[in-house]
């Protein structure tokens, strides 16, 4: 991190456009189709829909799991569900308006981590090249494209990373990042731990990097960053205990969310499950890996020390957070570390790599790697649009359900529910006396549930390849309804 950082200009700006344009367009084909509604995306907006359709806050999904969902959500921070609900309230619910969201935020994400790259290096093609290796990381593909919350938090960590690095300009005057900055940086990141609170992890990182280049003098804007950062959280549990809601923050949120997702594998095993993790991340996307790694150790390698213990800093401390306390294979915990990484070897790359010819054909193969990864789920999802298809589902349940039905089905089965205005209901067992309707995989063959029959099918036209959808459903369902709520539904005869 240099002290002398230079200012952004409008050949900046203009490319911090031209960074967001890219990063929503090549999503937008088959943003519809891929990845196929999943568990993340139906229960992380499930709240925001009911506030937005029936002005109350409450997650039907979970109820007959917890009767404390059908009048609270507190399963994660507020932010993202408030957003979502005034999206819906002003688009209505689809699949487009949940995944634009998150699209957006991916790509400002993007955009700014072009921005701080810049201010770091001084390089445009430093800034470009970090954006593109947060672009093209596999998770952040998927996160772009679910309705999740982290694209939004990463997005007030990079604002509050430029907030606090125009005071590495200032590292040699002695007084150091001024205190407005440190507020500032730390509301940032309290306003984005309330998209999703793991963000705070970067408090401590940055109050590192304060460290490595204001030494004595980051003492004071450290605390006050934290102090800030931790305000937005403090307000939303002040919150809950004023609104008598203590008990279910408990359950839906400790519980489940932080008892569960912390680790509890072996201290010194915990690195290598990370490591796992990523190598897993970048199964078929190995070039881009290699590019990252690649571009990562030649940083370390080049800039000198003062410069670079900044950035290293930062990333350290987000890693050990995300290492050693976090469960893995849950969320999207490696991208609050890999953003970090991402700068440093997109100046990595620009210091050092660019110059050697093998080095650009390794970032070549990268960028066909990850063009073609996007071009071949695309294909496949365009061949599969069909089956794929949300439409046809909600024409299905719209002619079989009874509106204002509750329903006991899958997580992808979200969007045509509510199109058939009924309840979803998931990890509950089949109840004639609590459900109207059961959807089930078709191609499990099961056996119909004690009080219920069977009323239609949507039959199976996935196609196949080599056998395989390629996904972990084929979107063909029974329906069952439930004989007793079937009969007290039926009008009296005269």
């Amino acid at each position: 991190m240099p002290p002398s950082v230079t200012e952004l200009r409008k050949t900046d700006w203009l490319l911090f456009l031209v960074v967001f344009a890219v990063s929503v367009l090549v999503h937008l084909p088959g943003l519809g189709l891929w990845p196929m509604v999943n568990h993340d995306e139906v229960v992380l907006n499930d709240a925001a829909w009911h506030l937005a359709s029936e002005g109350t806050v409450a997650m039907p999904l979970l109820v007959e799991k917890d009767p404390s969902y059908a009048t609270s959500y507190l399963w994660h921070p507020p932010a993202h569900m408030l957003t979502m609900a005034l999206v819906y309230t002003v688009t209505g619910l689809s699949i487009y308006a949940t995944r634009g969201v998150s699209l957006a935020f991916a790509a400002l994400a993007v955009s700014l981590c072009f921005l701080v790259t810049r201010r770091l290096s001084g390089s445009l093609g430093a800034g470009l090249l970090a954006a593109f290796f947060l672009l093209s990381h596999p998770l952040w593909i998927w996160l772009a494209r679910s309705g999740r919350m982290d694209p939004a938090a990463v997005c007030f960590g990079l604002l509050a990373l430029l907030v606090v690095l125009p005071g590495a300009a200032e590292a040699h005057e002695a007084r150091g990042l001024s205190d407005r900055r440190a507020l500032l940086a730390g509301a940032l990141l309290g306003i984005g731990s309330m998209y999703h609170l793991l963000l705070l992890a970067w408090a401590p990182a940055l109050g590192c990097a304060l460290l490595a280049i204001h030494r004595k003098r980051a003492w004071r804007p450290i605390v006050l960053l934290g102090l800030a950062s931790g305000v937005p959280a403090a307000a939303w549990l002040a919150w809950v205990w004023a609104s008598g809601q203590w008990q279910a923050w408990v359950d839906q949120f400790w519980v489940y969310q932080v008892l569960q997702r912390s680790s509890h594998t072996p201290f010194f095993l915990r690195p290598w499950k990370e490591l796992r993790l990523f190598l897993e991340d970048f199964s078929h996307w190995p070039f881009v890996a290699a590019a990252v790694v690649t571009g990562f150790v030649a940083w370390v390698r080049s800039c000198p020390k003062l410069t670079r213990a900044p950035l290293a800093a930062g990333f350290l401390v987000s890693l050990a957070i995300v290492v050693f306390v976090m469960a893995k294979g849950t969320g999207a915990y490696p991208m609050v570390w890999f953003v970090w990484m991402a700068i440093a070897a997109g100046i990595g790359w620009q210091r050092v790599l660019m110059k050697q010819r093998w080095a650009r054909l390794l970032l070549g193969a990268a960028v066909l790697n990850f063009a073609g990864g996007l071009a071949v789920y695309n294909v496949f999802a365009s061949l599969q649009a069909d089956a794929r298809s949300q439409q046809r589902l909600a024409t299905f349940l719209q002619a079989h359900l009874r509106p204002h039905s509750i329903v006991l089905g899958l997580e992808e089965t979200w969007y045509g529910v509510q199109k058939a205005h009924c309840e979803l209901h998931i990890w509950a067992k089949p109840d004639p006396l609590k459900q109207d309707y059961v959807i089930v995989p078709l191609n499990k063959h099961l056996s119909v549930a004690p009080g219920f029959h069977e009323v239609a099918s949507l039959p199976d036209i996935m196609p196949r390849f080599f056998g395989h959808t390629g996904w972990f459903t084929d979107c063909a369902y029974n329906l069952w309804e439930s004989n007793l709520r079937a009969q007290r539904a039926r009008p009296a005869r005269p």
